[in-house]
């Protein structure tokens, strides 16, 4: 075991359920208020969600009674719905995410991961190792390797068929060594679970299977008769192709009803109206982004071009091309086929991409 340190502070993890206000109540409390809350992104662990779905079978069947115990312990961390953070990279359909965190434990990392429907990260191959160290370059946290009935086993798992251990290194010291993060150099090392000292976070892992459950729609059995028929009337409105023509008052207002019955294509459109200045408003473009991360949250893959558009444009913050070309990718990746256009208008001006970061 190796030490360095880091202060020590105090993380708390709040799960809120937003069943008695309406998603839009929630996100625009008032005409003026000018914020959004994208607070599901992770500061902390904070989330808003409208129900729990447990959609990680690999991980929930292969816990450790101790493991569970954190669960029940912890009864108001209820595992949610799919959230990828925007910042989130993707490798062999696989998302994942690095959180800054020194004074978090093994297995409140664990926690974490588990209430976004992920698990700390499965390193399966030098190359995945490869693709961590290129991402997260001098980070070192928990992974999902731990001791379990003797042996060292994987979260999700997966067999322990690559390892990259320090020098010297698993030494289950005193014997109380059981929990794995990256060290020196991205090297594996063990420590106690409830280590603050020689780790800076902790990095989460999205598997396929529960991405290709979010293309298909998380929030699609939810979403009200009523907001369907709502969302259909506003896209007349937007368009101009209903019978009334193109009233864009008449529009949000569709929108915005459609919120409370749960439909993220909804906020799209809200988000592209406030994204264009198409309605009198304060902070029209801090607002547009916070309509299409709620858009991503409510299950529209649309989210993610709007929020690329965002950052291609500079729009409510600072232009990066490079930030656009990960969110469309991301959107194309969910099966939001329009996030192409952006892709090639980011070619056609010329803007700075990076090619070679998505190989």
């Amino acid at each position: 075991m190796r030490k360095h340190s880091f202060g020590i502070g105090t993380v708390i993890f709040i799960i809120t359920f937003a069943l008695t206000v309406s998603a839009a109540e929630a996100a625009f409390a008032s005409e003026d208020n000018g914020q959004h809350d994208n607070s599901y992104l992770l500061d902390g662990v904070k989330t808003e969600v409208t129900g729990a779905q447990t959609l990680n079978p690999a991980v929930t069947e292969n816990v450790t009674p101790a493991e569970q115990d954190v669960i029940e312990q912890n009864s108001t961390y209820t595992v949610a719905n799919l959230h990828i953070p925007a910042g989130a990279v993707c490798y062999n359909g696989h998302f994942y995410y690095y959180y800054e965190n020194p004074d978090i434990s093994w297995d409140k990392a664990f926690l974490v991961c588990y209430t976004y429907n992920a698990h700390l990260v499965t390193i399966n191959s030098a190359d995945e190792q490869a693709f961590l160290e290129k991402q997260y370059p001098g980070t070192n946290g928990w992974i999902g390797l731990r001791l379990k009935d003797g042996y060292w086993q994987w979260l999700d798992n997966s067999p322990l068929e690559y390892t990259n251990w320090c020098e010297g290194e698993p030494d289950n010291l005193k014997g109380e060594e059981g929990y794995v993060h990256l060290y020196t150099n991205m090297q594996w090392n063990d420590l106690p679970t409830n280590d603050t000292t020689c780790h800076t976070g902790f990095y989460c892992e999205w598997d396929s299977d529960l991405v290709t459950y979010e293309k298909n729609g998380l929030f699609d059995g939810q979403i009200s008769d009523e907001a369907r028929k709502l969302l259909e009337e506003g896209k007349g409105y937007f368009y101009g192709t209903g019978p009334e023509g193109f009233d864009i008052d008449k529009a949000w207002s569709c929108f915005s009803q459609a919120t409370d019955g749960y439909s993220g294509e909804a906020w799209y459109y809200m988000g592209r109206i406030l994204e264009n200045d198409m309605r009198s408003t304060n902070d029209p473009f801090i607002r547009a982004m916070g309509a299409y991360e709620r858009a991503v949250e409510y299950g529209c893959q649309k989210g993610w071009y709007g929020m690329g558009d965002m950052y291609r444009r500079g729009l409510g913050v600072a232009q990066d091309p490079s930030k656009a070309m990960q969110l469309y990718k991301r959107a194309v990746d969910m099966g939001c086929e329009e996030a192409n256009c952006g892709i090639a208008l980011l070619y056609e001006y010329g803007l700075g991409v990076d090619q070679d970061y998505y190989k």
